[in-house]
């Protein structure tokens, strides 16, 4: 029986943690030090590269600026008048809906008031 250091449980032999407290036996090693590098800048290699990205994106920037086409001026007053007829038509669905749900309320509370009476 192995007894823990932490809480003083015994163990089986070859257990690796108390069952009590779950504490390991055997503590991890901690994690070498990695000395610490002396600073230094970017390499060569990685500013070249670094320059070549940015030339390769300020190219591709420039190529798609020719080839994407401007909507006509046709077009985009076609879209406004259509969504401004979408949004009419829904506001006037909503008002026809909440006049007649106020018309149904109103009539319910006139039969409630007929079924009262002696």
């Amino acid at each position: 029986m192995v007894k823990c250091p932490a809480c003083g449980f015994e163990s089986p032999d070859g257990a690796s943690w108390c069952d009590f407290c779950k504490e390991p036996f055997a503590k991890k090693a901690a994690p070498p030090e990695i000395p610490d590098a002396p600073p230094s800048g970017p390499s060569k290699e990685v500013l070249a590269r670094a320059a070549q990205d940015a030339a390769l994106a300020r190219d591709l920037l420039r190529s798609d600026q020719d080839k994407i086409p401007a909507a006509p001026d046709w077009l985009r007053w076609a879209a406004w008048l259509l969504l401004g007829a979408v949004v009419i038509f829904a506001m006037t669905m909503l008002g026809i809906f909440l006049a007649k749900r106020s018309a149904w309320e109103d009539d319910a509370a006139v039969s409630r008031r007929f079924e009262q009476r002696p």
